[in-house]
């Protein structure tokens, strides 16, 4: 459950993408539909039945490259989108891509991100080994976002998968 305590202490590096980040998250809210907001250490994660979209403060660009406030918004869709913004795309697994899109203003918060965010939100990962589970697992692993980068580091059973209640518009909890 995201509190706006949490959210407030995540924004602490990067005060200025904080209104961007309210931005996006009302926006997801209304187009997307309902989903839980996780705010960790090192990420916000949005979640419905999988992790669909995290944002951070990744270093996908060399430090010259980026700009002094930015946030990256990192989703997981069935294919490799084709575009300029994205900044990383890998495949973790087979049809399973993730995306790294640095956002350097609101104005970049558009109907394409949109797009790719409702893509990912409705995106059903179909997993080898997830028979008898009751779901396909989530998108990017029981282990969080890198679990691919860093296998099971910190990895506790079933940890994405506990339901999380559900949050208000902006995704706090009072």
């Amino acid at each position: 459950m995201a509190t706006l305590e949490d959210t407030l202490h995540f924004f602490d590096a990067m005060p200025g993408a904080l209104p961007w980040y309210e931005q996006l998250l009302a926006r997801a809210r209304a187009e997307l539909g309902s989903f839980d907001v996780r705010v960790q250490k090192t990420q916000i994660t949005w979640v419905n039945l999988h992790v669909f979209a995290c944002v951070s403060f990744a270093k996908v660009r060399k430090a010259k490259d980026r700009p002094k406030t930015y946030m990256v918004v990192t989703f997981g869709l069935e294919h490799r989108a084709e575009s300029p913004r994205i900044d990383i795309a890998t495949e973790p697994y087979p049809n399973r891509w993730t995306h790294h899109l640095l956002l350097s203003g609101p104005e970049e918060i558009d109907a394409e991100l949109m797009g790719w965010l409702r893509e990912a939100y409705l995106f059903r990962p179909k997993r080898a080994g997830a028979a008898g589970r009751g779901d396909d697992g989530p998108f990017f692993g029981r282990c969080g976002l890198f679990r691919g980068w860093r296998e099971g580091a910190g990895c506790r059973p079933g940890r994405v998968r506990i339901p999380l209640a559900r949050a208000p518009l902006l995704g706090y909890n009072r």
